[in-house]
């Protein structure tokens, strides 16, 4: 709801600015000018409308991006200390001290939802749905298997932290290899 109020507003101060624009053109007596202020008033609706959109897709993307680069070390984290003979949780709750935003407030959410009553594989899914990443979903995923199962939790979490490590090496390589080409897609 707060973003829809803010899209609301973003939208009423671009309208209003776009008004005052389209104030200070001539009148649409041709065609020309009519088709002028028509594209001119359909840009300002679609960036009233649309730009706080993209911006939040943005910022999302970003936070992910960030998220995904430190689910590897919060793996590593919490799989030390579940050698060192803590829980689960405990392992959670040190990778939420040591591991900066956004990563600690989002393991921070979890802890806090177990201490509250909700079962741990809940709690989990909760945040993967909340990330809405492949790397949280597969985690997520294996460890309430183990977690439910039994086994050897702490080998798992180094083996998905090292595919996760692997994933974001591939995509930088994939990425800095097609960077040529993108940019002259991007220009014709």
């Amino acid at each position: 709801t707060e973003f829809v109020m803010a899209n609301l507003f973003f939208f009423a101060i671009v309208l209003v600015a776009g008004a005052r624009l389209l104030h200070r053109m001539p009148p649409p007596t041709g065609t020309a000018n009519a088709i002028k202020f028509l594209l001119a008033l359909g840009t300002i609706l679609w960036a009233g409308y649309k730009l706080p959109q993209i911006l939040l897709q943005f910022l999302a993307d970003k936070r992910r991006g960030t998220l995904e680069v430190q689910l590897a070390d919060a793996l590593a984290i919490i799989s030390s200390g579940l050698k060192g003979g803590y829980s689960f949780v405990q392992g959670l709750s040190m990778a939420a001290d040591q591991l900066p935003a956004p990563v600690n407030g989002e393991f921070q959410r979890v802890i806090r939802l177990i201490q509250l009553g909700l079962d741990t594989p809940r709690a989990l899914e909760q945040m993967a749905q909340r990330i809405n990443s492949y790397d949280y979903d597969m985690t997520v995923s294996a460890t309430n298997i183990q977690l439910s199962s039994g086994g050897n939790l702490s080998s798992l979490l180094e083996t998905i932290a090292e595919t996760i490590r692997d994933r974001i090496r591939l995509r930088r390589d994939i990425s800095a290899l097609t960077a040529q080409g993108r940019i002259s897609g991007g220009i014709l």
